[in-house]
């Protein structure tokens, strides 16, 4: 996983965009809301990762929160599961630099600097 925030960083950084990588073991409401991000970027790498849909729905029901656009990548074909839970783009792996674009411009992203959220599964 470190992999593909690193990759996800990588293509953020070539966009303009500034990008900040959360811990999913802390209050990412909370470090969300201080970042005030233009999208939360999600990692969905197994079926059964009740962590990830615990934070997306934290996310959405938040009142400040829940307009922000958030994008999930994944191996899964866990698309349809995803955009009821309130997911807005659901891009399959493996990402090139095209997919992340067209995922950002899909849900409005301008190429000038901006915050983006990077959700880490790994860090607990």
């Amino acid at each position: 996983m470190q992999i593909f925030f690193y990759l996800i960083q990588s293509y953020a950084l070539r966009s303009g965009l500034r990008s900040e990588l959360s811990n999913r073991g802390v209050d990412i409401v909370e470090s969300t809301r201080k970042l005030q991000p233009a999208v939360i970027i999600l990692e969905l790498d197994r079926t059964d990762d009740i962590l990830l849909w615990n934070v997306l729905k934290d996310i959405k029901d938040d009142p400040v929160l829940h307009q922000i656009p958030v994008i999930l990548f994944s191996w899964l074909d866990e698309e349809e599961t995803a955009l009821d839970k309130g997911v807005d783009i659901y891009v399959r792996k493996p990402i090139m630099y095209a997919d992340f674009l067209r995922a950002l411009v899909s849900v409005g992203i301008c190429e000038k600097p901006q915050h983006i959220n990077l959700i880490d599964n790994e860090r607990r």
